[in-house]
């Protein structure tokens, strides 16, 4: 599939790929399983802002969880 690197700012094909992402939140360790593009020019990975997925989001939703916090949405 191709699609539009943000590097190398080209046209180029591209792989869905799973990675997890380790983010340090208040000292611990969340990891959350994301599915960025790799570009197969340049190497980086990158996300589609189309597809909503927001990892950081999802790192505080599982600490969130883990300490039994709650969010209230109004």
């Amino acid at each position: 599939m191709k699609k539009i690197c943000p590097y190398c700012e080209a046209e180029t094909e591209v792989e869905v790929v799973e990675k997890i992402e380790r983010i340090n939140i208040r000292g611990e360790t969340i990891e959350v399983l994301a599915h960025p593009y790799l570009c197969l020019a340049c190497g980086d990975y990158f996300e589609d802002p189309k597809t909503g997925f927001d990892f950081l989001q999802k790192a505080y939703e599982e600490y969130r969880r883990r300490k039994g916090l709650t969010c209230f949405r109004i």
